[in-house]
């Protein structure tokens, strides 16, 4: 981990795409969302589960969204008020807080190529022994 204000050296960086991906992907799973990619669409976010009626299809960009804590209205767009079938219960908001590793993803969805792309590589963790445990190559490239 680095402040804002430290530098960083080439043997230093780490790629961490497969490890944010990986967090993301354990937080929408504790939402009853499964990540689906297809060759001809993009890939995304899909859930038949009976709590995510009327929301079975989210985007990456809504995913992220959803896990860095942003606002009901920016991640879906409409106003509190008429977010009625779109939030979600305290309960699996707790759990979807609790599957999380990284503090913030930093991912975006490249439509062209229907890749994931990293915009930062630094994270910081949820708690500080999860970096003993999650940087090692299994979930990194």
């Amino acid at each position: 981990m680095h402040s804002k204000s430290s530098q960083w050296q080439e043997d230093e960086v780490v790629d961490t795409r497969k490890l944010q991906f990986f967090s993301l992907c354990q937080m929408m799973k504790a939402l009853h969302y499964e990540y689906v990619s297809y060759i001809a669409r993009p890939s995304r976010f899909e859930s038949e589960h009976y709590s995510n009626k009327g929301r079975e299809v989210v985007s990456i960009s809504k995913a992220v969204k959803l896990y860095n804590g942003d606002t009901a209205k920016c991640v879906f767009g409409r106003a509190p008020i008429y977010l009625t079938i779109w939030s979600f219960t305290d309960y699996q908001v707790a759990q979807a807080k609790a599957a999380r590793i990284v503090k913030k993803v930093k991912l975006q969805h490249c439509r062209a190529t229907n890749t994931i792309i990293v915009q930062d590589h630094r994270v910081e963790f949820i708690l500080p022994s999860y970096s003993k445990l999650f940087l090692n190559n299994k979930y990194l490239g």
